[in-house]
């Protein structure tokens, strides 16, 4: 769609046009890129694959279509509210990124305290969230009584991995910001 856009609009030579010159920092290796962002990529794929395997694991258990069931609706739910951290792990990323760009590196650890108390009370208010109505957002996925049966004694998992999450995020976007993603 985007591609019929660019062509529609006669936009190629502006979208697709290369810079006739690249500053020094501009000048990235493959394998310089592939170092830099891999051990971020292989951080976010394993959330990916735990969740994969969590739903094989399921799949073994006795009662096996309600838990299947159970943990896709728990890992939906719980996907939609990391998305806060997620925003708040690039904040933390441009934030740091901002305050060494500039030269202000002092200014550092007072952002970062103000970002993991930030998250920290996000991850409280989702929590709290989480545990208040989490029987009501489990029903708005499916209407199997089973599924539900089986997740709601769950939730308990999903709200207490929510601040922790939350830190972790946070405290990554600022290794990003710092360029210590790989270290």
């Amino acid at each position: 769609l985007l591609l019929a856009y660019v062509i529609q609009s006669h936009r190629q030579a502006t979208v697709w046009k290369v810079p006739s010159e690249v500053s020094a920092t501009g000048k990235v290796s493959f394998r310089e890129y592939l170092f830099a962002t891999l051990p971020s990529a292989f951080s976010l794929w394993s959330e990916w694959w735990a969740f994969e395997v969590l739903a094989m694991l399921a799949g073994r258990l006795p009662g096996k279509d309600a838990d299947v069931g159970a943990n896709g609706i728990l890992s939906n739910t719980l996907s939609i509210f990391y998305m806060t951290f997620v925003g708040m792990q690039s904040a933390s990323t441009t934030r740091v990124g901002n305050l060494l760009g500039a030269g202000e590196a002092q200014r550092i650890p007072t952002s970062i305290l103000s970002m993991v108390m930030l998250s920290l009370v996000l991850a409280l208010l989702s929590s709290l969230v989480l545990q208040l109505s989490g029987p009501l957002l489990l029903k708005l996925w499916t209407s199997s009584t089973s599924v539900v049966e089986e997740a709601e004694p769950a939730n308990i998992g999903i709200v207490l991995s929510v601040p922790p999450y939350a830190v972790m995020m946070c405290l990554l976007g600022v290794l990003r910001g710092a360029g210590l993603q790989n270290r």
